[in-house]
C-alpha cells in the first residue's frame, strides 16, 4: 500500500513539472496518507525488525554486512552518513556521561 500511495504522490509532483494543477486539498490528503503509511512502516522497523535483528546477528554477521554495503552520502550536504552518525553517537554517549 505504501508503494502505491508513494507512486500516486510522486505522480502529482511530476505533473506539477508539466503545469498540471492538482487541487491543494487533494495533494494534502495524499501526502497525509503517505506519511501515515510511512510512519507505520518506520515504527514497524524500529519496534519489530531492528530489535530482532540485534538479537539474531553476530559481530561477524555485521562485519559481512559492512563489507558489502557501500558508504552512504547525505543527499543534501554531501557528508558521509557513517561519519555523521558516528559523531551523533559520540555526542549522545558524551551527554550520558555528564553528571547532571
Amino acid at each position: 500500500m505504501i508503494a502505491e500511495t508513494s507512486a500516486q504522490l510522486l505522480d502529482h509532483f511530476k505533473g506539477a513539472e508539466w503545469d498540471v494543477i492538482t487541487p491543494r486539498d487533494v495533494l494534502v490528503a495524499q501526502a497525509a496518507v503517505y506519511l501515515a503509511y510511512y510512519r507505520n512502516h518506520l515504527s514497524s522497523e524500529e519496534n519489530l525488525v531492528m530489535p530482532r535483528t540485534v538479537e539474531m546477528l553476530t559481530a561477524e554477521d555485521w562485519a559481512k554486512i559492512d563489507a558489502v554495503v557501500p558508504e552512504s552520502v547525505h543527499p543534501l550536504c554531501g557528508i558521509s552518513l557513517q561519519e555523521h552518525f558516528a559523531t551523533l553517537r559520540k555526542q549522545i554517549h558524551d551527554e550520558e556521561q555528564l553528571d547532571w
